[in-house]
């Protein structure tokens, strides 16, 4: 694991960061793991004590045993990226590379967009960072890539992005036209957001109407 506060402050490349998961991820983890074994051992228990056996359990708790597994999918997939060493954000002179924690790559060639920006998800809990590159080509779509677990602080953050221009060289100041795209993609995203909530609201206001 790197330590992010002094790898940023020291412009040597290349430089590796892995995650820096908060305290509080583990017993999340462990909270979320005996909440997937319950629905898994009372379907087990039911299937001992159904006389019609397995055939039974299928048909009663099919959705008890897909929660459970459902469940169980998440701290089982952060224990298998952590032993990996995933993700990981590989900063190089002129190339980012990230790896996520299912192991698929994205690589930034810096010479392909302008400076490099701070943004932020909007489809997140919390404070999700992450370095937003507009495209030197007119028509190419605005590339992302999150800095979440490498960071957890704006300062770290800007501290991370200033490392990745400093790789990238001198690139010129997005143009107004790709401002414009910039704020396009966010503005995409609220409206995404906005339709989740609606729909779930109706679909809330359905489910009393209904009952």
């Amino acid at each position: 694991m790197v330590d992010n506060h002094h790898t940023t402050s020291a412009p040597q490349l290349p430089v590796t960061f892995r995650p820096h998961y908060p305290w509080f991820v583990w017993p999340s983890m462990a909270m979320m793991t005996v909440l997937g074994l319950i629905p898994l051992w009372a379907a087990s228990h039911t299937l001992t004590a159904s006389p019609d056996g397995l055939a039974a359990v299928i048909e009663t708790h099919l959705l008890m045993i897909a929660m459970g597994l459902f469940l169980l999918a998440f701290p089982a997939l952060l224990i298998v990226s952590t032993l990996k060493g995933l993700p990981t954000l590989e900063i190089d002179q002129g190339t980012v590379y990230h790896r996520s924690i299912t192991g698929r790559v994205q690589v930034i060639r810096l010479s392909d967009y302008a400076e490099v920006s701070l943004g932020e998800a909007v489809l997140a809990k919390g404070y999700q960072p992450r370095l937003e590159a507009v495209p030197m080509q007119p028509g190419d779509p605005l590339r992302t890539l999150p800095l979440r677990p490498f960071v957890h602080t704006r300062a770290d953050a800007e501290a991370l992005v200033s490392l990745i221009r400093h790789a990238a060289g001198e690139r010129p100041k997005p143009t107004p036209t790709q401002a414009i795209q910039q704020k396009n993609h966010t503005r995409r995203e609220w409206r995404t957001l906005w339709f989740i909530i609606g729909g779930a609201t109706i679909l809330l206001i359905l489910l009393k109407w209904y009952d």
